[in-house]
């Protein structure tokens, strides 16, 4: 068994003399010797078997040992490395060596102890500057660990540049709060010895600019960050990396030799898109003759490159390729790989220059930042190789793609994943079993698909909305405020305290929304949370399972993927058991209920509104198509209807559109609207108000009716049709909801329901959906042959159904939307209202002392009563208002109270209020300290809270979306039927047009103390038209009485 001793060599003990044999040949004998040299402890005492041996003169051992350390000495400068010497008992030594934050030995070369010691340093260089040579075959060698020689290059050159300086390197080594090793690098420059004895001006300045530092866990790294660092800051140019010199010949420069030598001429490679998947690759010499041509996909450009240059050369010199093919098959590539701490960049970066020949200048890896958070990664290379052709657009083969959480991540895996794809070879044989090429590719972090889970720190919603948008879904959230000692119906719970309710939807491209989940909480935030961490948890727990784990360790969510309860909550108290028990069992639909996802409801198929219009704008395209001809109104082509529904994905809100299609000849095809309508939540009500709206005063087929007699016989057939189907009812059956709502949608909108259930537990979801069976295989079919209509819940399956029954009829049979949107209104120019005063308003309370005191003068009967009435008059200067106070006593009438004539109904109502205090006597109002007192953050509040104190009428806000505009106007209820407009505004947020308008109404209502007719002061005019769109009027038109036809629907909540 082979024995080895080693020689340590450091500088502190140079000097020291040893004992040695010496052979007869005068070779050192150590064989049994054992010499000890430690860095840090000095050791001066010999073993007992190194004194046990002879000993000689210690002449002859000292000169050797001193030129062996000054050797060892200039390795260590040179290569920034510890090396020792290994003396064994055969006639060869073993030299290693370490890195500086290294304790792990390396075998670097053997040799013999007669070369030692002068041909140490010849030999260690020989090995390390030099490709190793295995058993007579030799191998193209790239080295990718940290190689200390980047400090030895950098002493160099400046060595050379700056005689007088040399470069100076401070190292220290310490442990961070985690335990980690790090090391701390600064470099500077120092003097060493002027040439003229003084420095020049050059140097003056590098000495003074030339500093770097930085810190990491290896040291080789973080000193080669360190020189980099101080070659920028003095504006030197860095030196070349082991990499850039150890460049040599790539396999395609060696086929583009083998053409150069037999053409004498110089070769080109030129690259062009066919299309935009394919490439194709021309090889030619300078005087444009063509040498090779293929053509391929683009994704596999660089090997039809490489492939095309190898055809070419075989055409050339068939001999001379077929030795370049040996020569690259008898060298392959060999990577020598750290341990940890892998560049993945870098070996692409080596490996597509010793394949292909392109260097990091071709090589772009190009990283992006996503929504969520996420990073996008490409690998592209440029197919360019030649200097002289310059291409004004380049041409690029993407190598491979990869997404991840952070930019580190996505890079790595996209570099790892274009080793594998371009070097399959290398990438099995030498890189799949490395350590750090396992963790990229197993990492959670990045991922070679289109997107990628966003990372937790971006929050629950952004990986629920990314798992969504997976799908082609959408998130819909919906968070309201439910408060104490209150039950709630329609979410089947009863609360004790204030919460807020928080329920969760998906959203197809149909519009159509999925119930999740319901969440309860008293903080907004936290019932927000848990709905998002149960809906990952119930549908995406595989795709975010880093968010279930987080939710789960937050208390969001149990194990079992439920929300976590909170306090405040007990069963709700059901309905009446009469409206339920006679819903149940008078309702045939109902008592036909199964609990199944999916069933419809059947209703005898019969005419629509809606196909009665679809049907009268069929009939006035057909008369178009008639009159020219056979061939529409554009030549040759044949009018065609088409209907449209779009959904709008920023607010959710849908628009339909009525189209005529012409394409005659079949390639010229072109549309004409004929209508468009728009509605915030429901794409069916959409599609009937665009068709009802071609009807209106201002539909097309309406004004085409005024002045062409047929057109006019097909409105007047329409309309007569449309009035022959039985009028809709105008509250909802108690004993058969589900039947009245499935007779009135199919009267309505000609359609079937389809009745849809999920949830369980406590809350049950019930959605209604309708389906259009009389369409079916009709050509002009709307794009959405499924509607949602809405949606109920309850504890049971009963008051689920009951709920979506009430919620569906008040949106579509009895909808105050589409009253909104398309009825119009009388203003009243002339007549008398009476005023409905109620609650404690500063009005009721003068008005009713006005009462008492009559009473208590016995002036009139026990019976009589009292009344304020306001009587419109149509003056020059516009619509004016005087208020009247009057007691009815039987058959008699006595007017107490009379103001004079003002420009707004409020300010006659105030006025008559500041009478009655000075006639009786009383306070007066301080208007200015009521309106600092009702003044909220918002406008909306302090109108409503000045008109209540004020008048005590509740403010009636209607709201209506047309042309991607919100339209608002803001009423008052007078009595009965009668209504006061108080201001109108459009803005493209709601909140936004509702705001306005209560600036508005408080302006020209609170703003000034009154507006009498012939003050000086100016008065906004009133437009005094006898028909007044209710939501097409202009922005400024207000203060004016209107009378709706019916107003006993109202949206149930």
């Amino acid at each position: 068994m082979r024995r080895i001793y080693r020689v340590t060599w450091i500088r502190a003990f140079r000097h020291v003399p040893l004992r040695k044999f010496m052979n007869t040949s005068g070779d050192p004998n150590v064989s049994d010797v054992k010499f000890s040299f430690t860095e840090r402890k000095s050791s001066t005492s010999s073993s007992p078997s190194s004194m046990a041996t002879p000993e000689i003169e210690e002449s002859a051992v000292v000169p050797f040992l001193s030129s062996l350390s000054s050797d060892l000495d200039t390795l260590q400068k040179q290569w920034m490395r510890c090396f020792r010497v290994c003396i064994t008992s055969t006639p060869r030594v073993v030299i290693e060596a370490k890195s500086m934050d290294s304790d792990v030995w390396t075998q670097v070369v053997t040799m013999k102890t007669t070369q030692l010691p002068h041909g140490l340093i010849k030999t260690v260089e020989d090995v390390l500057s030099l490709p190793t040579e295995t058993e007579n075959r030799r191998v193209t060698f790239i080295d990718l660990r940290d190689r200390p020689e980047d400090i030895a290059v950098a002493q160099q050159i400046l060595a050379k540049r700056f005689p007088g300086l040399r470069l100076q390197i401070d190292h220290s080594k310490g442990t961070d709060l985690q335990g980690t090793v790090t090391h701390t690098v600064s470099v500077s420059l120092r003097d060493h010895g002027f040439v003229d004895g003084s420095p020049s001006k050059e140097e003056k300045s590098v000495k003074e600019t030339f500093f770097g530092e930085a810190i990491g866990a290896s040291f080789a790294s973080t000193a080669r960050r360190a020189l980099r660092e101080a070659f920028e800051a003095a504006g030197i140019p860095p030196p070349p990396r082991h990499f850039e010199r150890d460049q040599g010949e790539s396999e395609m420069e060696i086929y583009l030799e083998t053409i150069r030598n037999a053409t004498n001429e110089t070769i080109e490679i030129m690259t062009s898109l066919v299309g935009d998947d394919h490439v194709q690759v021309i090889v030619q010499s300078s005087n444009g003759r063509r040498l090779g041509l293929l053509k391929g996909r683009r994704d596999d450009a660089l090997s039809i490159v490489l492939a095309c240059v190898e055809r070419a050369a075989e055409c050339t010199n068939r001999i001379a390729t077929e030795e370049a093919r040996k020569r690259i098959a008898d060298h392959p590539v060999v990577l020598a790989l750290p341990p940890k701490g892998l560049r993945p960049k870098e070996i692409l970066h080596r490996l597509l220059f010793h394949t292909f020949g392109l260097t990091n200048e071709r090589i772009r890896v190009l990283t992006s930042q996503g929504d969520g958070g996420t990073f996008f990664t490409t690998v592209d290379a440029e197919l360019r190789w030649s200097v002289t052709v310059n291409t004004e657009c380049p041409v690029f083969s993407t190598l491979s793609r990869a997404v991840g959480v952070s930019k580190k991540a996505a890079e790595e895996l996209a570099c790892v994943k274009a080793i594998q794809r371009c070097f399959p070879r290398v990438f099995e044989d030498q890189l799949s079993f490395h350590a750090d090429v396992r963790e990229i590719i197993n990492s959670t972090k990045a991922t070679d698909k289109d997107s990628i889970c966003p990372h937790i720190s971006k929050g629950l919603l952004a990986q629920l909305r990314w798992a969504a948008h997976c799908h082609k879904k959408e998130v819909l959230i919906e968070a309201v405020q439910l408060l104490p000692n209150s039950e709630n119906e329609s979410l089947g719970i009863r609360t004790t305290r204030a919460l807020w309710a928080t329920q969760l939807f998906l959203v197809d491209q149909q519009g159509t929304r999925d119930f999740i989940c319901l969440t309860l909480d008293p903080k907004k935030s936290a019932s927000e949370q848990k709905a998002i961490a149960a809906a990952i948890w119930k549908i995406f727990r595989e795709e975010c399972s880093e968010g279930v784990r987080y939710a789960i360790d937050r208390g969001l969510i149990d194990k079992e993927g439920n929300a976590t309860s909170c306090e405040g909550i007990s069963t709700s108290e059901p309905l009446p058991k009469n409206d339920y028990e006679l819903a149940a069992e008078s309702d045939p639909f109902i008592q036909k209920l199964q609990i199944v996802p999916s069933q419809s409801i059947s209703v005898p198929h019969r005419q629509s509104l809606l196909s009665v219009f679809r049907r009268g704008v069929q009939l006035y395209i057909d008369l178009l198509n008639e009159r020219s001809g056979g061939g529409g109104v554009y030549g040759t082509s044949i009018g065609q209807l088409i209907e449209f529904t779009d959904r709008n994905l920023m607010d959710g809100s849908f628009k339909a559109q009525v189209l005529v299609q012409f394409s005659g000849d079949g390639v010229n095809i072109t549309k004409e609207t004929l209508g468009e309508a728009f509605h915030p939540s429901s794409a069916i009500i959409a599609l009937f108000s665009a068709f009802k709206g071609l009807f209106e005063e201002e539909g097309i087929i309406a004004k085409a009716a005024r002045e062409d007699k047929q057109v006019e016989s097909i409105y007047r057939d329409t309309c007569q049709r449309a009035e022959e189907i039985p009028s809709l009812p105008l509250e909802i059956s108690t004993s058969n909801p589900l039947e009245t709502v499935a007779q009135c949608i199919m009267l309505k909108y000609g359609l079937g329901i389809e009745l849809r259930i999920s949830g369980g537990g406590n809350v049950v979801q019930v959605q209604f959906f309708g389906q259009s069976p009389a369409h079916l295989g009709s050509d002009h079919l709307v794009t959405s042959s499924q509607f949602f209509l809405g949606h109920g819940r309850g504890n049971s399956l009963l008051k689920a159904v009951v709920s979506c029954c009430k919620n569906v009829f008040y949106a579509h049979v009895c909808s105050k939307s589409e009253a909104l949107g398309g009825a119009r209104l009388s203003a009243l120019n002339s007549g008398t209202v009476q005023v409905l005063f109620q609650g404690k308003s500063i009005l009721a309370s003068r008005v009713e002392d006005v009462m008492k005191e009559i009473l208590e003068n016995k002036a009139v009967s026990s019976a009589a009563s009292i009344h304020v009435k306001v009587s419109i008059h149509s003056v020059a200067e516009g619509t004016m208002y005087q208020a009247h106070l009057c007691v009815v006593d039987g058959a008699r009438v006595v007017e107490l109270e009379r103001t004079s004539l003002v420009a707004d109904l409020l300010l006659s109502l105030r006025q008559l209020t500041e009478n009655i205090i000075r006639e009786m006597g009383g306070p007066t109002v301080d208007i200015d300290a009521i309106k600092r007192q009702c003044t909220g953050p918002l406008r909306y509040g302090t109108l409503q809270q000045l008109l209540e104190v004020f008048y005590g009428f509740p403010l009636l806000v209607e709201t209506s979306l047309k042309d991607h505009q919100w339209h608002c106007r803001l009423s008052v209820h007078l009595f009965e039927d009668f209504y006061y407009a108080l201001a109108y505004s459009v803005n493209l947020k709601k909140k936004e047009a509702v705001e306005n308008a209560a600036k508005k109404a408080l302006e020209h209502c609170f703003g000034a103390a009154s507006r009498v007719a012939g003050s000086q002061e100016t008065s906004t005019a009133k437009k005094s038209t006898p028909t007044v769109e209710k939501i097409g009027c202009a922005e400024e038109d207000f203060g004016f009485v209107y009378k709706k036809p019916d107003n006993r629907c109202t949206p149930w909540n």
